[in-house]
């Protein structure tokens, strides 16, 4: 956790306790808004993340580098990336024949972290209707793994941005 006044400090340690987040979970942070979408040259097989996470922050970003909501989970991480394992692969080579316009709209991150203490970040590309993490890529129902974040954040009676389906 990066260095705060100890009133914050409190707040943060409150803030992941009530999210499930334990001491043992990775700590996570939002990484920066992505400002140019580079395709790979070869795309991998396999799933965008794995199951065994233990803890998930979203990052929503409004324009450019402000972050306008996140919110993090401790518990039924598992739920959010089969979510995201669940899109249809999409081969590089399809995409490179897309129009995608410029981000205009709010950019998703989630942060994974797992129990050995690594973290992986998937992007959920609202333009392009795509789910990017380093060579894995899905596509088509893309909200899905938001749905499934907010159902989870406001079943424990947290509050989410947006109403369900208004992404």
């Amino acid at each position: 956790m990066p260095e705060l006044p100890e009133s914050d400090r409190v707040a943060e340690v409150g803030r992941r306790a009530r999210a499930g987040v334990t001491a043992a979970s990775p700590v996570l942070d939002c990484p920066p808004a992505v400002v140019e979408r580079p395709f790979p040259a070869v795309e991998a097989d396999g799933p965008v993340a794995d199951e065994s996470a233990v803890n998930a922050l979203l990052c929503v970003h409004g324009g450019g580098t402000h972050i306008s909501y996140r919110a993090e989970l401790g518990h039924d991480v598992a739920t959010v990336v089969r979510a995201m394992n669940s899109l249809a692969p999409k081969e590089v080579h399809e995409m490179r024949d897309m129009a995608c316009p410029v981000p205009a709209r709010r950019e998703h991150q989630i942060g994974l972290g797992y129990p050995d203490g690594s973290r992986r970040v998937v992007r959920i590309d609202m333009n392009c209707l795509l789910l990017p993490r380093d060579e894995v890529f899905r596509f088509g129902d893309v909200t899905r793994p938001l749905e499934e974040f907010a159902a989870i954040v406001r079943a424990d009676g947290g509050e989410f941005p947006y109403a369900p389906g208004d992404w």
